[in-house]
């Protein structure tokens, strides 16, 4: 959700480039396509340069896999944006800072100690309203372009893409709804240094529930946790 649902980015060996579709698409994270852009607009929107007013029907998905990211500083970003423009990079040492807020939503700071940049987030991206962690972290992101001074920016696609910071050891706190988006039909795992709060909504005493189970609810969806052992909440 960190992208409308009309555009996608996607990314060979030789670099990446923004896709407009006409309508919205289905295709996910690590989806391998083919597309046929004969005779097909290249403009920019922005400043983001992309392939615009794709028919969706001339895209295929024929596999699956996940780019390498690039280790990159944010001096190297800068200095070679053009060519890393919808591709994937790491960052290093990097920390987010904002003023007046400590949430993802909008425009954050990047700074690594080589250059500085801004880190976009979307509104209605599942993760937009969570704070960023504090101190040095590293970031996956793809390397993007927009807003009215067309700014060179990273943007996350996922709460997973952040690791590391936290303050001290200070987890941070990730919405249900954001636990949900983890799962792409096959078993993961929830990233390092993250914690939910949220309210039981089970009665394991009337027997609703297995012993082990309980199932909680937050503002923004519910899950099914699955302990060790018997537990005694209520």
């Amino acid at each position: 959700m960190n992208t409308t649902s009309k555009n996608l980015v996607i990314q060979d060996i030789t670099g990446g480039i923004t896709i407009r579709f006409l309508s919205n698409h289905s295709f996910n994270l690590g989806d391998q396509l083919q597309i046929n852009v004969s005779d097909q607009e290249i403009s920019e929107f922005d400043g983001l340069l992309q392939i615009n007013n794709v028919d969706n029907a001339n895209a295929a998905k024929i596999g699956t896999g996940n780019m390498v990211p690039q280790a990159k500083t944010l001096s190297e970003i800068i200095a070679n944006f053009e060519n890393l423009e919808s591709s994937l990079v790491e960052v290093s040492n990097v920390t987010i800072s904002k003023s007046g807020s400590a949430t993802f939503s909008g425009s954050c700071n990047l700074s690594d100690g080589t250059g500085s940049m801004l880190l976009f987030t979307r509104t209605q991206a599942l993760f937009a309203n969570e704070n960023f962690p504090t101190g040095s972290i590293k970031l996956l992101a793809m390397v993007t372009q927009g807003g009215a001074n067309k700014d060179m920016q990273l943007t996350m696609r996922n709460s997973t893409d952040v690791s590391g910071g936290g303050g001290g050891g200070t987890p941070i706190f990730i919405s249900l709804r954001t636990v949900r988006s983890l799962f792409l039909g096959t078993t993961t795992s929830v990233p390092a240094n993250r914690k939910i709060h949220a309210s039981v909504i089970s009665d394991v005493s009337n027997g609703s529930t297995t012993t082990k189970n309980i199932h909680i609810q937050d503002s923004s969806g519910g899950m099914v946790v699955r302990f060790t052992a018997d537990h005694n909440f209520v």
